[in-house]
């Protein structure tokens, strides 16, 4: 099974049937390297888009270094819900930065970890068993990020944050040594500013 930053097709099989896959649901063409922007608050549907985020914060100034291949590994919509995720890799493949991101207008963020590790919801979405609660559990918590945030080791690292009532991201540097944590937080927090 091909994993993609702790995100597998197993993963994407149990969002796909968290978000159902009636009628009413949108996929975004992500085949093109650049994507045009589409958040805008006036508008009456929010869409995010994880390639278009990554792109719009200046990860290469972030990062310190070009970017390259952008791989889109998922964007659904279903009923106001949007799940979307993609990678970047830097001008060296073994490095790159990815981003999952997921809002859901009627849930509401967890407060805690624990909450995080009971929810049926990231349970679907996180495949969590066991080694995911423990890595969880085992992480640093994270102050002045979103309303909770805290790292976790489980193929990599990877910094979790939930913010603004419904929105979740995952940010999730590979190769970039002890930069990491740093990358991961100001990657978060120009999403955050962006999707307001």
């Amino acid at each position: 099974m091909r994993t993609y930053h702790g995100f597998n097709i197993a993963t994407t099989l149990a969002l796909l049937m968290q978000l159902g896959c009636s009628g009413s649901s949108s996929n975004t063409d992500l085949s093109s390297k650049t994507v045009t922007p589409a958040l805008n608050s006036a508008s009456t549907s929010l869409e995010l888009n994880a390639c278009t985020l990554l792109q719009s914060i200046g990860l290469e100034q972030i990062i310190g270094e070009a970017t390259g291949d952008i791989t889109p590994i998922m964007h659904i919509e279903n009923e106001g819900r949007v799940v979307s995720q993609c990678d970047i890799v830097t001008s060296s493949p073994e490095r790159s930065v990815g981003l999952f991101i997921k809002y859901s207008p009627g849930e509401s963020v967890p407060k805690t970890k624990a909450a995080v590790i009971s929810s049926e919801s990231n349970a679907d979405m996180l495949g969590l068993g066991e080694e995911t609660a423990t890595a969880i559990r085992n992480g640093r918590d994270i102050t002045a990020l979103g309303d909770l945030a805290f790292t976790y080791d489980l193929i990599g690292f990877n910094l979790m944050v939930y913010w603004n009532e419904h929105y979740q991201m995952v940010v999730m540097p590979r190769g970039l040594g002890d930069k990491e944590e740093d990358i991961a937080k100001e990657v978060a927090k120009k999403v955050i500013v962006a999707v307001k």
